[in-house]
């Protein structure tokens, strides 16, 4: 091998591993059980909001890093399970599992896979920090046209 081809071999491996580790730290920062303020979903006719359904203190969320095992990690006591899940068939009987986006943690994405067909569902939900460990996560629902169907938002606290 020559020198060129062996900085290029380094350069991959040095990447793929700062990948990973912005990966596995945005994980670590995330983990941890969060209090659910308020579950809030608004319905969409023609492109305006026609109701609103609101749930306050309705359980908490806990997602764990238990390193690569990317199943088990989210724990909930929520009364059902969330329309972008439902939607996405997330969750149900299947395990979910999470991670964030690889840079700036805008999303968080839920997952489930189906073991007999191999079949994986997402939902991702948008991220926005606000104050003092509070966040929101936004998922937007939409219908064959398009349009916006739903918007359903966790408010949350970081315990």
């Amino acid at each position: 091998m020559n020198r060129s081809h062996i900085f290029i071999f380094l350069s991959v491996v040095l990447l793929a591993a700062s990948s990973c580790n912005k990966e596995s730290g945005n994980r670590r920062k995330y983990s941890g059980v969060y209090k659910i303020e308020k579950y809030e979903i608004s319905y969409y006719s023609n492109n305006k909001v026609d109701s609103v359904f609101t749930l306050d203190n309705p359980g908490t969320i806990g997602l764990y890093d238990n390193g690569l095992n990317p199943y088990n990690n989210e724990r909930d006591d929520l009364p059902g399970v969330p329309r972008g899940w439902v939607d996405n068939a997330v969750g149900g009987v299947l395990p979910v599992g999470w991670y964030t986006d690889e840079a700036k943690r805008q999303t968080i994405t839920f997952f489930s896979e189906d073991p007999g067909s191999g079949q994986t569902y997402y939902a991702i939900y948008t991220v926005d920090k606000k104050i003092a460990h509070r966040y929101t996560w936004t998922y937007v629902g939409a219908n064959s046209n398009g349009d916006i169907s739903y918007k359903e938002v966790f408010y949350l606290k970081k315990q």
